[in-house]
């Protein structure tokens, strides 16, 4: 049970069969989770949990979203090191998945991929009322904006046409535009909050350093290459790397620069999983160690 009036909340939340620990700081308003319970749910022993752990607590910039809380634990109350919803997205895509983890914990793909995708979320809505929140989809809310969005497109439907009608000569209202969901950005993300707050810059600004970048190191004129997509596509705006992010060419040029600035001011080095394109799969196990088996 969480106590509104204290300068702490923890209370736990179920997150697809994991009790995880959540814990809000009213002074701030920042909420984390237990580095310890993340761990386990991922299906970590105690050592690899203890080294895991040590790892996060000494990376330089997951670190600064660390602190130590007193909570209740199976032991009784613990100081245990926790991390905020800000900063387990990145934390959980550095967890290199090495051939003896895949060999160790079978199920450790899955269960990351499934926390990198929900768990910061799901932490940052235990707190949006006083209740401990164990439905995951916050099915109330879903409906209540369901609903909302229904009857917004069903008056922005009438407002149409009513324009249709007293604007027949005229070409049709434009549609509202929506950016396309792109999976390359959910891996860029974490890469441009690093460098964000390494610079202590905004993601517009960062933007606009990647495009000037371009230009730099390609000879490229990014203001043309977006005048071109908006035409193309029958567009009048865009976001800033929307041009880049759905062609291969352009795709591989932005992670370069990025992966390579990352390790150039030491916030990833070149084998950390964060500026590595490569998989680690059950196809990479020697052959010995499969026929030991």
């Amino acid at each position: 049970m969480s106590n509104t009036k204290t300068a702490l909340q923890v209370t736990d939340f179920d997150f697809y069969g994991d009790s995880l620990v959540a814990l809000k700081d009213n002074s701030t308003g920042e909420v984390y989770t237990a580095i310890n319970s993340v761990l386990r749910g991922l299906g970590f022993k105690d050592e690899q949990v203890r080294y895991q752990r040590s790892k996060w607590i000494n990376d330089i910039s997951i670190s600064k979203g660390v602190l130590k809380f007193n909570i209740p634990t199976n032991k009784g109350n613990q100081n245990s090191e926790c991390i905020n919803s800000r900063k387990l997205p990145i934390a959980l895509a550095k967890i290199n998945i090495t051939k003896r983890m895949i060999r160790d914990y079978p199920n450790i793909t899955h269960r990351l991929e499934l926390y990198q995708d929900k768990c910061a979320d799901v932490l940052a809505s235990v707190f949006i009322d006083k209740q401990n929140i164990s439905n995951i989809d916050m099915k109330p809310i879903t409906d209540s904006l369901n609903k909302i969005v229904a009857l917004l497109e069903n008056q922005e439907s009438r407002i149409s046409k009513l324009e249709e009608y007293q604007h027949q000569q005229t070409s049709l209202p434009e549609p509202t535009y929506r950016k396309p969901y792109n999976p390359w950005f959910r891996k860029m993300s974490p890469k441009y909050t690093l460098l964000e707050e390494h610079f202590h810059i905004n993601r517009g600004s960062l933007y606009r350093n990647i495009l000037n970048e371009l230009e730099n190191l390609y000879d490229m004129d990014t203001q043309q290459i977006q005048a071109d997509y908006l035409y193309e596509n029958n567009l009048t705006s865009c976001y800033p790397l929307e041009p880049y992010e759905y062609s291969p060419k352009y795709r591989d040029m932005i992670e370069q620069i990025v992966n390579s600035n990352l390790i150039k001011y030491g916030i990833a080095s070149e084998d950390d999983p964060i500026t590595s394109k490569k998989h680690i799969t059950i196809f990479d196990t020697p052959i010995e160690e499969i026929c030991t088996k």
